[in-house]
């Protein structure tokens, strides 16, 4: 397993070494094992962008998203460690050249991010304010199933969510407070697009 990283790039970085042992195919669950203490976070940005991006229009995605980033959300407020995924996923196999193209497309706006992104405010990483973080994912993840009905509906919760996911891979609390900030507009556009 590797030692977490201390930007993005360099964790884009990990997933094109993840699983050396074979030259062509990488597991899910190498691909996290890669990521390190990070893992959850990471998932939970991954899947925050799933639904945020041009994938969140294919009916069921961000519902899936939503769901799935409440499990790893509740895995986070019950210790965290190593993400749990099921065994067929974490064993299914993606070539590996896909993971580098994956990687290559991200490291740009990585760089960026990475500009932005930097440990401070250690305080709010704390308990019991380190508790915050969690419960609000799940609050934002379930915001996603009545806002899949509406297009683009997600867009707010999935933005909140991948800015406290990333605020909470590398300790950053200033990101983690714009996310909450962003947060706080979600139950007003909920109330606006549902009617």
């Amino acid at each position: 397993m590797t030692t977490s990283s201390d930007n993005l790039t360099a964790l884009l970085d990990q997933m094109s070494d993840a699983g050396e042992g074979d030259q062509h195919k990488v597991t899910v669950g190498e691909l996290i094992d890669q990521f390190g203490s990070q893992g959850t976070g990471v998932v939970i940005v991954l899947l925050s962008l799933v639904a945020l991006g041009p994938t969140g229009a294919i009916p069921g995605a961000s519902v899936v998203s939503g769901f799935l980033i409440i499990v790893f959300s509740v895995h986070l407020l019950v210790g965290g460690g190593k993400p749990w995924i099921p065994k067929r996923i974490e064993e299914a196999r993606i070539p590996r050249d896909k993971v580098e193209k994956t990687a290559g497309m991200f490291k740009l706006p990585a760089k960026y991010i990475d500009y932005l992104v930097t440990s401070r405010m250690e305080a709010l990483f704390k308990m019991p304010l380190s508790l915050i973080p969690p419960v609000l994912l799940i609050v934002l993840a379930l915001t996603y199933f009545p806002l899949a009905l509406v297009p683009f509906g997600v867009a707010l919760p999935s933005s909140a969510t991948a800015m406290i996911a990333l605020g909470m891979c590398f300790r950053d609390g200033l990101f983690l407070l714009a996310g909450y900030a962003v947060a706080l507009a979600v139950p007003v556009v909920a109330m606006v697009a549902i009617g």
